[in-house]
């Protein structure tokens, strides 16, 4: 992201397809309140690792209807994760309208079509995507996690994503 994690104190985050908690638990620690989503269970996962922070809360929710106002969080982020969706680039959409004005939007696909963009004209097909949307967002957009802020400090859970019945360490 283009700012320092000191940004996220005080701060209402969104995080998209939240799974266990990880990228939750590092903006917790900076402040933030925390609404994580995802469509699965992982949610019960991500409850078990972080619910004893009175700033997070958990919803087992889809992406394409979401229950929030519009302009309801400081920053919205969803890191690799809506190209799992049946449309990635409705997904995509669903989200700018959340961010509040000054906020920032941070998406991380990877970088095999992602939002439904086909290389080798992705940053071509990017930009023709978001500048359609509000110019009071800010778009960090990125190709993977590794090596950012958010990355090096995520912590690893004993308590995992449900597969099939069964514990997976992912």
């Amino acid at each position: 992201m283009d700012v320092p994690l000191e940004w996220l104190r005080g701060k209402r985050v969104l995080d998209v397809g939240c799974g266990s908690g990880r990228f939750m638990d590092v903006a917790l620690a900076q402040g933030a309140e925390v609404v994580g989503i995802d469509l699965s269970f992982a949610v019960d996962a991500a409850r078990e690792n972080l619910g004893g922070e009175a700033r997070a809360h958990f919803l087992q929710a889809d992406v394409f209807a979401l229950p929030f106002k519009p302009e309801s969080f400081d920053l919205v982020f969803s890191f690799g994760v809506l190209h799992h969706t049946p449309d990635c680039r409705q997904a995509f959409l669903r989200l700018p309208k959340l961010v509040k004005p000054g906020g920032k939007l941070a998406i991380v696909a990877p970088p095999t079509q992602p939002l439904g963009l086909k290389p080798p004209d992705f940053e071509a097909g990017l930009r023709d995507l978001i500048k359609n949307q509000p110019t009071r967002v800010g778009y960090p957009f990125g190709t993977g996690v590794h090596g950012s802020k958010l990355t090096r400090q995520a912590p690893t859970y004993q308590k995992t994503m449900p597969v099939a019945g069964q514990q997976a360490d992912l």
